[in-house]
């Protein structure tokens, strides 16, 4: 009864600060350190060019710090599943135990740092200590990123466009024949047909 289609990234997604991002400890250092960096130039010029450049640095750093949560989540699980198989092997395995309660905690960190970044991209707010409906989240993240999709679109002969680059190539040529700039001719006896007074 799912859905097997994959959604592609936009070419121009907008850059987002995640939440997340400000509940790390550097992600403060992080900012000021790239926002005082010198630049010349007018205002505007400088705002737009340490936007950017701040926007790059934000990019790495998450990569850097925070990766891609769901893959380490699921590594991270695999890890504490193998650790609980062997501590039911070895229960007085004090150091062991020990390891496991350790990994219990890093998996619920990612739990929680998945949680916060769903809620923020699906835009829907839940209690703190509710129940984690991850599927839920993903489907509703999966609609509100194809409600902004449009997935085909017919060209002037009728043929049905589905690739996201023919789609994107036909809208641009649509509004720049639109609105492009039309040679206006005159003719010289209009002039003659309006009065003088």
């Amino acid at each position: 009864m799912g859905w097997n289609f994959i959604v592609p990234r936009p070419y121009n997604a907008p850059f987002r600060l995640l939440k997340l991002w400000t509940t790390h400890h550097t992600f403060k250092k992080l900012v000021e350190d790239s926002w005082g960096q010198a630049m010349e130039g007018t205002l505007i010029f400088v705002l737009a060019n340490k936007l950017k450049r701040l926007k790059g640095d934000i990019k790495i750093w998450n990569k850097t710090i925070f990766g891609k949560v769901e893959e380490k989540l699921r590594i991270q699980s695999e890890i504490l599943c193998q650790l609980q198989q062997k501590s039911k092997q070895e229960p007085d395995n004090e150091a062991l135990i020990e390891e496991m309660y350790t990994q219990e905690s890093i998996v619920e960190n990612l739990l929680d740092e998945e949680a916060m970044i769903l809620q923020q991209k699906t835009k829907v707010k839940w209690e703190n200590e509710g129940e984690r409906c991850f599927k839920y989240f993903f489907l509703l993240n999966r609609i509100r990123r194809n409600k902004v999709l449009i997935r085909e679109i017919k060209d002037k002969e009728g043929r049905l466009l589905t690739n996201q680059d023919d789609i994107a190539d036909f809208i641009v040529q649509h509004f720049e024949d639109k609105f492009k700039k039309d040679d206006i001719i005159m003719n010289p006896n209009i002039i003659a047909l309006l009065p003088l007074h």
